[in-house]
């Protein structure tokens, strides 16, 4: 997807939203375009020296892994209701 790193350092979270709108958009149309019937995942992570902001869609994981080397888990998973 698009990177603007220019933008990087001075991400507001309107504009973080916007952009995971735009790339969740994005991977729908193409699921859509493509007749696939078994869905889609996708995770999305910003970090800089102060923020750290993910999204996620889909079964996709998440996991944060500090220096320590302990895992904390960032997200649940979506799934169909049955």
């Amino acid at each position: 997807y698009f990177f603007y790193p220019e933008e990087h350092e001075h991400l507001t979270a309107d504009r973080w939203n916007q952009i995971a709108c735009e790339i969740f958009e994005l991977l729908h149309a193409n699921v859509v375009a493509l007749r696939l019937s078994s869905g889609c995942t996708a995770v999305l992570a910003q970090i800089d020296k102060f923020q750290f902001r993910w999204a996620h869609a889909g079964d996709a994981r998440a996991v944060l892994v500090k220096m320590n080397g302990h895992a904390i888990r960032l997200t649940e998973d979506h799934k169909p209701r049955r």
